[in-house]
């Protein structure tokens, strides 16, 4: 038997989103994988065999039928025929403005009498208490939720459908640290634009303050006597751009010894990171990343999904705010690395965000890879 799963997720060239397909795929070979993709973000799955990919503007037709599920019965089912719905991704559950609501589309997703799953997420920021409660009767309407962060899955601790285990990531398994092979220690930045960082951070900070403060951090390093990397995680998101405005902001000599890293597959970005001997990671899933190569990392936190995870899986990580990075106060002897007992014991237990989908493939006798 064939077994066809929808995939809903962010998919817009994003190294964290991608390889969560990328992992979901790889561990079950003999299932079919659907998604919708605009073309150019597509590019990045051309290896995955078992993913056939819609083009994502197909997909607004789609939205706005599932949402009039709602009044019309059984029009999921007869929109997608799917044996299972997986919604994939990390934040998922964002409130925006005052709307307390669940989205339609999750509503209508769990509306329906096929199977869904939400696999990796983490839950918030929200601002109302209403917004929780909705979505604690949606979490328990699905087949299964499995967030990523013992936040996320406390604000929902009585409700029998949700679990916590690590990040999908640690699925793809340790990485080794070649560091750089030419005799200059290099440093590798994974940076976030301005629009995502904190309201607290953009009262003091305006963005061409921002791109002036980040040269000035790449440039004292460079004066230092290292090589310096920066790497584009989403270029959708303005990471390429990002890197541009910081060079550009350099001296002659600093961009002589800066290299922007385009994000074109998800293994040259891990290449990247291993042939670094330091890691910088405001990207979330640099940090997880930076765990699983073991290299000396140091995280500048720009929200607090990622403070939940340091604080789940390594407390004792070096992390800082954005303004204590900017001070250049911090010493490369202070970056640190995850330490390999608790890195095999994420690794392990992370192969449970896929319970309650295993769960249900054992109907069909469907065997995955680890």
């Amino acid at each position: 038997m064939i077994i066809k799963v929808y995939v809903h997720g962010y998919f817009r060239k994003n190294v964290g989103d991608d390889l969560f397909l990328k992992v979901l795929t790889k561990r079950y070979p003999a299932i079919t994988f659907y998604a919708n993709i605009q073309p150019q973000f597509s590019d990045v799955f051309s290896d995955l065999t078992n993913l056939v990919i819609h083009d994502q503007n197909d997909f607004q037709d789609f939205k706005m039928k599932a949402v009039s599920f709602l009044t019309h019965g059984a029009m999921i089912d007869s929109l997608i025929k799917y044996d299972a719905i997986i919604e994939l991704g990390g934040s998922i559950f964002m409130q925006n403005g005052v709307k307390s609501r669940v989205s339609r589309l999750h509503a209508a997703f769990a509306n329906k009498k096929i199977p869904y799953f939400i696999i990796g997420s983490n839950f918030g920021p929200y601002f109302d208490d209403d917004y929780l409660t909705n979505h604690d009767r949606l979490f328990a309407k699905t087949d299964g939720v499995v967030f990523r962060d013992s936040y996320s899955g406390q604000l929902f601790k009585s409700n029998h459908k949700v679990l916590v285990e690590p990040d999908v990531i640690f699925n793809l398994g340790k990485r080794d640290h070649l560091k750089s092979n030419h005799g200059i220690s290099t440093i590798a930045f994974s940076l976030v634009d301005f629009w995502k960082l904190s309201e607290r951070d953009k009262k003091w900070l305006n963005r061409s303050e921002y791109i002036i403060q980040l040269s000035n951090v790449i440039s004292n390093y460079v004066d230092q006597g290292y090589e310096c990397k920066l790497l584009s995680f989403c270029e959708f998101e303005g990471d390429l751009k990002l890197n541009h405005d910081i060079v550009s902001g350099l001296s002659e000599y600093s961009r002589q010894h800066v290299q922007i890293i385009e994000y074109s597959s998800s293994s040259e970005i891990i290449h990247e990171m291993q042939t670094a001997d330091y890691l910088v990671s405001s990207r979330f899933h640099s940090m997880i990343l930076g765990w699983l190569i073991g290299i000396p990392q140091l995280i500048v936190s720009y929200s607090r999904k990622t403070m939940n995870v340091v604080a789940d899986i390594f407390p004792q990580q070096k992390t800082c705010n954005l303004e204590e990075f900017l001070e250049n106060k911090i010493c490369l002897q202070d970056f640190n690395r995850l330490p390999e007992r608790q890195l095999d014991e994420a690794i392990a237990e992370s192969s449970k965000q896929f319970q309650y989908f295993d769960a249900f493939l054992r109907e069909y006798k469907v065997e995955h890879h680890n």
